[in-house]
C-alpha cells in the first residue's frame, strides 16, 4: 500500500549552495505495511539517558521515495531537549552542548512563550523535544519536521515522539544555521499541534503554507537568528510582485512570508502570534479572525496595504511605525519613471503583491496628484506614497478611494515631500496568481481640472493638447460624470460640430448673442426651443461659425454636425477661421509637389499647400517613401489639436 506525508525542509534548490531556504516535499513510501511504519509507543514515561541507541525513520534526500532507517545515540540530555546523533558519525561534545544550550536557554523558552506550548509530555510521554542529527547526503536540505511523528494519523512513517531533524553538516560547520533551523522546525511542530491537532472540527484543516512558513521564519528572528534569512529577504526585495498567498517555494516566497508575519508581530505585539497560531481558520480568514480575537479593529486589507507601504519605505525613509521594521531591513525594488510630468500609463497590479512606480524627484512646495482608473469591479488597491529624504521618518501614505461603481479615484499629496511613488496591488481570491490592469496619471502642481489619463508628456500630441487645454479650448470627457477621470482620446475621430466649437472658442470669436437666432442656417442644427440640445450645443457654435464664414454644409441645407470631420474639411475650416479672425494665411502660389496624393492639378492643392506653407500640416510618409496628406481620411482628435494649436500659435506670432 502507499502512505504519504508532508515534510517541511530547508534547502537551496534555487539559490547558491550554502544559502538556506524552505521547500515542501511530498514523500511516499511503498510496500511496507502500516504497522511497520509506526514505531512502538514507549513502555514508560522516561527521558532516554545519554548513550541510549534508538532507530529512527528518516528521509534519504538522495532517494526520498524509499524509507531510511537511521541508528542514533543520545549524546546530550538538556532541560528541554534530547539530542540524538547518528551512531556512525562524529560530532564533538562541545558542538552538541553549545547547540543544546541554545535550544534550552533561547529557542524553547522563547517560542513556547510566544506561540504556545508543544504537546507536552506528548505522544512519547517525554516532556523533552527530541532532536535527530544525521547526514542528509544532499547539502541543499537542512532540517525538517514530520507531522506524522506527533500525529500518526497524518499518514506516513511515525517515530511517535516530538521530533525535529537536522543535517549533521550544518551542526558541524554552520552552527548558527543549525540553531536557526531548529527554531524554524520547532515552530512548525508547535503550529501544527495548536492549529491542526487541537482543532475540534470534524475535518480540521492545516494552516496555509504562506502563513505557517512566515511564522516559522519569524521564529528564527525571535530567537536571535534573523541574519540567517538574508537570502530570503533579498529574494523578496528584488521580487515584490511575488504573490504572498500563492506559495511557490522560492526565496521570494519565504522572504515575503517572513516580512508579513514580522510586520504583524511588530505592529500588534508578539502576543498576536499566539492568537494566529491558535486560530483554526486559515490564511487570510485566519488572520482576520486572529485580529478580531486579539481586539484589533484592522481588517486584513488594512494590514496588507500598510505592510506594502512599509516594505517600500523601510529602506528609504527610516523605520517609523507603522511604515517600517525594527527587526528587519527591507527596501523592495521599484520601477523608476524618468519621463517628464504628466506621467500616464497602464500597469498591472499583481494579486497579493505590489507594483511600485517611483516618480522623479520634485521640490518641497510641489504636490503630486494621482488619478487611477481600474477595471470595473476589480479588487484593486492603490496608494500614493510620499517621503522626504532630508527629514527621516517624514512620510505620507494616501490610499486612493476607489469608487465601487467605476473603480477610479483621485488623491493629491501634501506639500513638503520631494519623493513620491505609486503602489498598486490586487486583493482577489487567495492563492490566485493573476494581475489587474489599470490606468494611472501622475502630475505635479499646479494642477489642472482635466488631468488626462491617456495623454502624458511623452505623447506626440501632448504639447498641442496641453496648449489648447490651457486656453480652455478643449476639456476632454469625464467618464463617468463627477468621477475626476478625464480622457482626451486622441485617437478617436472628431465630429464637425465639435470642431466648430473648438475653432470659435480658440479664435476668441464666441459671443453670448449671435446674429441669426431667428433663422437657423442649417436644418439639422436646430435652436434650443425647437429640439436642440438643452445647452444650445452645438447650435450656438455652428451658427456662429456659419455666420463668420468658417463652416458650410454640403449644399442641401444641412451641416451634418455628427459626421466625423475629414482632413481636408479641417484644413478649409482652419483657413477660413484665420480669415474670420482678420489674419488670413498667405496663399500658396507655388507648384511644389509635396504630397503624392495632392498634385498641383488637384483642386484641393491650393488649400492644402497654404496650410503646409504655414507649418500647420506636415502629412505622413507612405510605404513608398513619399509623403501623403490623405485629404478624405477622418482626422483624429490628436491631429485636430495639433493643427488648431499651430494655427493659434501662427496667429499669435503675427500679433492677433
Amino acid at each position: 500500500m502507499m502512505v504519504s506525508w508532508q515534510v517541511q525542509v530547508r534547502g537551496t534548490a534555487q539559490a547558491p549552495r550554502g544559502r538556506a531556504w524552505w521547500v515542501a516535499v511530498l514523500v511516499a513510501w511503498l510496500v511496507l505495511p502500516v504497522a511497520a511504519l509506526v514505531a512502538p509507543a514507549p513502555a514508560r514515561a522516561a527521558t532516554p539517558p545519554v548513550g541510549q541507541e534508538d532507530v529512527f525513520w528518516a528521509v534519504d534526500w538522495d532517494n526520498p521515495g524509499v524509507p531510511l532507517q537511521v541508528s542514533a545515540i543520545v549524546r546530550h540530555v538538556g532541560q528541554h531537549c534530547v539530542v540524538y546523533v547518528q551512531s556512525d558519525r562524529a560530532v564533538s561534545d562541545v558542538a552538541i552542548s553549545d547547540f543544546a544550550t541554545a535550544f534550552d536557554e533561547s529557542i524553547y523558552p522563547t517560542l513556547t512563550a510566544v506561540l504556545g506550548a508543544e504537546p507536552n509530555p506528548g505522544i512519547d510521554c517525554d516532556p523533552k523535544v527530541h532532536i535527530l542529527v544525521y547526514a542528509f547526503t544532499n547539502p541543499q536540505y537542512v532540517g525538517y519536521f514530520l507531522p506524522a511523528d506527533i500525529n500518526p494519523a497524518a499518514g506516513g512513517v511515525s517515530n511517535r515522539r516530538e521530533l525535529i531533524s537536522l543535517d549533521i553538516v550544518r551542526l558541524l560547520y554552520e552552527p548558527e544555521q543549525a540553531a536557526a533551523t531548529a527554531a524554524h522546525e520547532f515552530a512548525h511542530l508547535i503550529s501544527y499541534y495548536r492549529d491542526y491537532m487541537l482543532d475540534t472540527a470534524s475535518q480540521p484543516t492545516r494552516e496555509e503554507t504562506w502563513v505557517e512558513e512566515g511564522v516559522s521564519m519569524y521564529a528564527e528572528v525571535l530567537c536571535g537568528y534573523g541574519g540567517q534569512a538574508v537570502a530570503e529577504l533579498a529574494g523578496f526585495a528584488t521580487d515584490p510582485g511575488k504573490n504572498l498567498t500563492a506559495w511557490g517555494k522560492t526565496t521570494a516566497d519565504y522572504g515575503a512570508s517572513l516580512a508579513f508575519v514580522a510586520y504583524a508581530a511588530e505592529r500588534f505585539g508578539t502576543e498576536f502570534l499566539s492568537w494566529l497560531v491558535d486560530e483554526k481558520a486559515d490564511g487570510r480568514a485566519g488572520i482576520e479572525a486572529a485580529l478580531a480575537a486579539a481586539g484589533h479593529p484592522e481588517r486584513f486589507d488594512d494590514l496588507f496595504g500598510d505592510w506594502l507601504a512599509a516594505n517600500y519605505l523601510d529602506g528609504r525613509a527610516g523605520s517609523l511605525p507603522p511604515f517600517g521594521y525594527a527587526s528587519l531591513d527591507i527596501a523592495v525594488g521599484a520601477v523608476e519613471l524618468t519621463d517628464a510630468f504628466p506621467l500616464v500609463g497602464t500597469v498591472s497590479a499583481p494579486n497579493y503583491a505590489c507594483t511600485y512606480l517611483e516618480v522623479p524627484s520634485g521640490d518641497l512646495e510641489s504636490t503630486v496628484r494621482l488619478v487611477v482608473d481600474g477595471q470595473d469591479g476589480a479588487p484593486l488597491g492603490v496608494a500614493l506614497i510620499s517621503w522626504e529624504p532630508s527629514a527621516p521618518g517624514l512620510v505620507e501614505v494616501m490610499p486612493v478611494p476607489l469608487a465601487p461603481g467605476y473603480n477610479g479615484g483621485v488623491v493629491t499629496s501634501s506639500p513638503g515631500f520631494s519623493r513620491h511613488a505609486l503602489a498598486a496591488w490586487g486583493m482577489g481570491l487567495e492563492g490566485e496568481d493573476v494581475s489587474l490592469d489599470f490606468r494611472y496619471s501622475l502630475d505635479v502642481s499646479p494642477h489642472t481640472q482635466q488631468q488626462f489619463l491617456d495623454v502624458g508628456a511623452d505623447h506626440i500630441f501632448y504639447p498641442y493638447i496641453d496648449s489648447l487645454r490651457g486656453k480652455a479650448v478643449v476639456s476632454g470627457a469625464e467618464t463617468p460624470d463627477g468621477s475626476g477621470l478625464w480622457y482626451f482620446r486622441p485617437g478617436d475621430s472628431l465630429l464637425r460640430a465639435q470642431f466648430a466649437k473648438m475653432i470659435v472658442e480658440g479664435l476668441g470669436l464666441h459671443t453670448e448673442a449671435i446674429d441669426n437666432l431667428a433663422d437657423p442656417t442649417f436644418s439639422d442644427v436646430p435652436r434650443r426651443d425647437t429640439g436642440g440640445d438643452p445647452l444650445t450645443y452645438p447650435f450656438d457654435y455652428v451658427e456662429e461659425a456659419a455666420t463668420l464664414g468658417i463652416v458650410s454644409g454640403p449644399g442641401d441645407g444641412t451641416f451634418r454636425p455628427w459626421d466625423s470631420i475629414t482632413r481636408i474639411q479641417l484644413v478649409r475650416m482652419i483657413l477660413r477661421g484665420a480669415s474670420a479672425a482678420g489674419q488670413p494665411l498667405p496663399r500658396y502660389t507655388g507648384s511644389q509637389p509635396v504630397f503624392a496624393d495632392v498634385s498641383p492639378l488637384n483642386p484641393l492643392y491650393g488649400d492644402v499647400m497654404t496650410a503646409w506653407a504655414a507649418g500647420i500640416i506636415s502629412g505622413r510618409p507612405g510605404s513608398d517613401g513619399r509623403m501623403y496628406f490623405a485629404p478624405w481620411d477622418t482626422a483624429n482628435r490628436g491631429q485636430v489639436a495639433k493643427m488648431l494649436s499651430l494655427l493659434l500659435d501662427t496667429l499669435n506670432a503675427a500679433g492677433l
